[in-house]
């Protein structure tokens, strides 16, 4: 009679992480404390819907809280030079859409960087997931410069530079001082440490990828605006 053997228990893989409510907010909450714990044992995680779902979810809803603070400062109405039904619904709307539009922008952008110009093995899901998460820190940005326009009832009081140099002077140095923020600098680092533990890759490298691209969209912005301000001028110059 032969014996049965007995089971490997040495060859069973180690079960994957769990991944619930409360290890995701965990997760967002040392995004700003510990973003390597942030993004430990990420890349296992097959379902990781609930890691994108949940910081959207959180973005949307602070964003129609400020809008909402927003539109009721009349300082604010009476700074816009549009009408205040049009000013709301241009606030609202970018609350409820231009959040998940942004993401899905960037996330494109992302993914030309790491995966085709980069060469790695990730999904735009994978990069979505790493973005989601590195948002925490520009939502922080986002309550703090509401509170500004709060206290000081300017949409022009924000945590840059761009109060150096006034829009109406220069435009394009306005907008260039304007991406010369901390919390931006902070997103990047974030985003270089989630991106590398994602992907394999060395930190320098991941790191060199996402300041690449900033890099390159805050260039092709400010050019942007130069252009454009530069048409306009030409332009009311031809009409008087």
């Amino acid at each position: 009679m032969e014996e049965q053997s007995a089971p490997q228990f040495s060859q069973l893989e180690p079960p994957l992480p769990q991944l619930g409510l409360t290890n995701v907010l965990n997760r967002y909450y040392k995004v700003f404390v510990s973003p390597n714990e942030a993004y430990e044992g990420i890349v296992e995680i097959k379902n990781k819907k609930m890691l994108w779902l949940v910081p959207l979810t959180i973005s949307i809803i602070v964003s129609i809280l400020l809008a909402a603070l927003m539109t009721s400062n009349p300082n604010v109405l009476q700074e816009e030079h549009m009408s205040v039904t049009l000013f709301k619904t241009v606030i609202y709307f970018a609350a409820i859409f231009g959040t998940p539009l942004s993401w899905l922008l960037m996330t494109l952008l992302y993914w030309i960087v790491f995966r085709i110009i980069m060469g790695c093995e990730l999904s735009f899901g994978d990069i979505f997931t790493v973005y989601a998460l590195g948002t925490s820190i520009p939502l922080i940005n986002a309550i703090l410069n509401s509170s500004l326009l709060m206290i000081t009832g300017s949409i022009h009081a924000l945590l840059d530079l761009g109060f150096l140099v006034s829009a109406e002077s220069n435009a394009a140095l306005h907008v260039l001082l304007s991406q010369l923020n901390p919390f931006t600098f902070w997103m990047l680092w974030v985003l270089g440490i989630g991106f590398a533990k994602m992907s394999g890759l060395p930190l320098k490298k991941a790191m060199t990828g996402v300041a690449g691209l900033w890099v390159v969209m805050s260039t092709v912005w400010v050019l942007s605006i130069y252009a454009l301000h530069s048409l306009l001028t030409a332009f009311y110059s031809l009409k008087s």
